[in-house]
């Protein structure tokens, strides 16, 4: 989720359904900067909020703080597509959590049994310390690690295929089969053209030659 404003009661209550339903949600803190008070939906305690840093492991000057920051993951200067077959380099918490969603896909895909609450203890127990030692309103627990987390999610213990045996009248023999189930999400699709405003609003260079702006 890449946008940031105040408390809504109907973001709220779609954010308590899909808790329920055992969703893994991300969303960006926000860039409203250091004096900015908890942004929704990052801040509801069912929602992994990820705050942004840059390739030297600073924090993005914007980026929102506090104490529901979850981890943090790059946000400053990401070269990304743009409309109208344009590329720019582009800095926010959008970008941030879109990188931590992605690495909740890798770790589901690998251990689709994984709770909220499991894939979250492995996020934040498998980041690199930024910061003053040990978790801060900055980073949350650290930088998100991905080899790590990947690796984490594959040593958690998958349920076990349970086996049916069934009578096959019409050669005489007994056959194995496994109950399997596997559920796919298919992702939101949002047209780029014309790009849509969010409250947490990134900061963007394009242009159209098919190379990063200058920096």
């Amino acid at each position: 989720m890449s946008f940031a404003g105040s408390n809504d009661a109907l973001i709220e209550r779609g954010l308590a359904a899909l808790a329920a339903k055992g969703i893994v949600m991300v969303a960006a803190a926000g860039n409203a900067g250091a004096k900015s008070p908890p942004l929704y939906p990052a801040a509801n305690p069912n929602v992994i909020a990820v705050s942004a840093t840059d390739a030297q492991d600073h924090l993005f000057a914007a980026s929102s703080r506090g104490g529901y920051i979850a981890v943090a993951a790059p946000g400053v200067d990401i070269f990304l597509p743009a409309p109208d077959q344009k590329y720019q380099m582009t800095s926010g918490t959008s970008f941030s959590a879109a990188y931590v969603s992605a690495l909740a896909a890798l770790m589901l895909e690998r251990n689709p049994a994984l709770t909220p609450r499991e894939l979250r203890a492995i996020l934040t127990g498998t980041a690199r310390d930024l910061g003053s030692p040990g978790r801060d309103d900055l980073f949350g627990a650290g930088e998100a690690d991905a080899s790590a987390e990947v690796k984490a999610t594959a040593e958690v213990p998958s349920p076990v295929a349970v086996s049916v045996e069934s009578k096959d009248t019409n050669k005489g023999r007994n056959k194995t089969a496994e109950n399997a189930s596997e559920t796919k999400e298919l992702p939101a699709i949002r047209s780029l053209d014309p790009p849509v405003a969010t409250v947490a609003s990134e900061k963007s260079d394009s242009r159209d030659d098919g190379r990063p702006a200058g920096r």
